[in-house]
């Protein structure tokens, strides 16, 4: 078994007893440090007691919950930060003078997707595609939320703390936009892919650097790399007939304003379907927002995959000068002139979310509003 699996194995056993903890309280919450020692002991006793349960060296367990304390310390300070409101005056200035980590991997690795996004953060080529017209982006906004609850359901309903942009301290010039930071200090990164097939053991180079990159900015050491498949069932009475107790599923209703920006509501979790469908359609009945219904989406989760991923300290100093180089690229083409005229630049595959450009992903959810229902 790799260290890897060991710790996330004790991950699981230490949420039992910092969030429930059967009735007691040894910790709640990032502002709560949990005593080593006593929680070490407590699981090594627990795990000698089940024998369902793999056994580890005390010694073993106390040196991961001191990392854990570690990465709660660092999440602790990132929630003091003041969150930047998406589309903001000074999301988009912050936006406009960094390259991000969704970013990083096109912006290092050369050539002409290199210079056509120094171009870009330059200002002086125009995109004017419509992102939120394109299915796989628009699938990956819709379902980010309903992965994040999955996660947090199968991690012992952990929590998750939202981060809008983030900016590295040490580069005025880069930043990230983790998807989350779980109750342990964990960063998330999420990917619901919208025909990609998903291979357990396998993490697309852009996306592994795009978490080096996160976890550089957030001074993380660790990230749990999410993907999930969803299945749109167009068909209701198939998804009433779904089991509750072995599916994970629910409900989405679709809104739009008169940006064209869509809105999405939630159906709640632990719902039976017909409890999701019978609520969302009560809640859409009496619905009083200046929106437009579009459509409602029953779905259910198929496969969802979770691959822990380190920080490489030793890689990353490697990286550090590509962003600064690449930097100095886009200060050059500021001086140039707007380019009139041209083949229109895409930065975004059709078929999937997987290239696409941190801007347009941020921009479209940006443009977009999630909320469950209440």
């Amino acid at each position: 078994m790799s260290t890897t699996d060991i710790n996330k194995d004790i991950d699981l056993c230490l949420l039992k007893y910092i969030t429930n903890n059967g009735g007691g309280s040894h910790c709640s919450g990032s502002d709560d440090d949990f005593n080593v020692d006593e929680v070490a002991t407590l699981i090594y006793n627990d795990s000698k007691d089940n024998k369902e349960k793999r056994t580890y060296k005390y010694e073993i367990i106390k040196e991961r919950l001191a990392d854990i304390n570690k990465y709660r310390a660092e999440l602790k300070e990132l929630l003091k930060l003041p969150l930047m409101k998406q589309r903001s005056d000074e999301w988009f200035e912050a936006r406009k003078s960094r390259l991000t980590a969704s970013d990083l991997y096109d912006a290092v690795k050369g050539g002409n997707v290199s210079i056509k996004l120094a171009k870009k953060k330059a200002n002086i080529i125009i995109d004017t595609i419509n992102y939120n017209a394109i299915p796989a982006l628009k699938w990956g906004t819709m379902f980010e939320p309903m992965a994040t609850r999955c996660y947090s359901q199968k991690m012992n309903n952990i929590d998750i703390h939202d981060f809008g942009l983030i900016c590295d301290k040490e580069n005025k010039h880069f930043g990230a936009s983790p998807d989350g930071i779980n109750e342990l200090g964990i960063m998330l990164e999420i990917k619901c892919p919208y025909s990609r097939k998903i291979v357990d053991g396998v993490i697309p180079d852009k996306y592994r650097m795009q978490i080096q990159g996160q976890l550089a900015v957030c001074k993380l050491k660790e990230c749990d790399y999410i993907e999930c498949i969803f299945k749109s069932i167009d068909d209701k009475e198939e998804y009433l007939e779904i089991d509750h107790n072995t599916t994970k599923h629910g409900v989405i209703a679709e809104y739009y304003n008169s940006k064209g920006e869509y809105v999405y509501y939630y159906s709640d979790a632990d719902r039976t379907p017909k409890e999701c469908v019978e609520d969302i359609c009560d809640y859409n009945n009496n619905f009083k927002e200046n929106l437009k219904f579009s459509k409602y989406t029953f779905w259910s989760l198929d496969e969802m995959i979770i691959q822990r991923v380190v920080f490489n300290a030793i890689a990353w100093e490697t990286i550090v000068p590509k962003i600064d180089a690449f930097w100095e690229k886009v200060e050059e083409y500021k001086m140039l002139p707007i380019e009139i005229g041209i083949k229109k630049y895409k930065f975004v595959d059709d078929d999937d979310d997987d290239d696409a450009n941190a801007d347009d992903v941020a921009n479209t959810k940006a443009n977009t509003t999630s909320s469950s229902r209440k």
